[in-house]
């Protein structure tokens, strides 16, 4: 009966406890969530103002007891994020960090409570995941980032390869990685297409 009492979910009495929002901003917060259900508690809070998108993010993934990182691209490895699709990444809010010794593909996201029970990402990947957590904005600027440098690059050996007509200009299909893999497939199709510029 006691619980039934107290509405303040988890995100709230955690976002208090860091006086990222007041008990009353939460309660004006609750109450747009209650006559508005569809909508997010952390959504309410950072459109009312009430607090920063970061700042709810920092406190989701200490509610799912993850690692929250400060996103650095220079950390980010190609490999690892040219895994995910740039149109899966931006709809998941994710982007794969980098493979761990051990197999797995370390994918950073905003929201974890939008991607913890997906198994979308985990079968577009096609292996094992670990989550972590950084900024929206920072997943948003690496992915443009790393997407437009990754086709910056596919078009510049695509042109060289078309002008010289010469396949070798491909990497070598039989490399195992799954960055190479990926890219090669790519231009090995828009040679074939006689095509000039390659969209992800």
């Amino acid at each position: 009966m006691e619980a039934a009492r107290n509405p303040w979910p988890a995100l709230g009495t955690l976002l208090v406890r860091d006086g990222a929002v007041t008990p009353e901003q939460l309660e004006i917060a609750l109450l747009e969530k209650r006559l508005k259900p569809e909508l997010r508690l952390g959504e309410i809070l950072v459109t009312n103002g009430f607090a920063t998108r970061l700042q709810v993010t920092r406190v989701l993934a200490e509610q799912h007891e993850l690692e929250f990182i400060e996103l650095d691209i220079a950390s980010i490895e190609l490999e690892a994020a040219l895994l995910l699709p740039e149109a899966l990444a931006r709809r998941y809010g994710a982007i794969p960090i980098k493979i761990t010794e051990d197999g797995y593909v370390l994918v950073a996201v905003s929201d974890p409570t939008n991607i913890m029970f997906s198994d979308d990402l985990r079968l577009a990947l096609g292996m094992p995941v670990r989550i972590c957590v950084a900024s929206p904005e920072a997943i948003a600027t690496a992915i443009t980032r790393l997407n437009d440098s990754a086709t910056i690059e596919i078009e510049d050996v695509v042109t060289t390869a078309a002008e010289t007509e010469d396949d070798a200009t491909v990497l070598d299909l039989n490399h195992d990685t799954p960055a190479v893999v990926f890219i090669n497939r790519s231009i090995a199709k828009a040679l074939d297409l006689g095509a000039s510029d390659i969209h992800f």
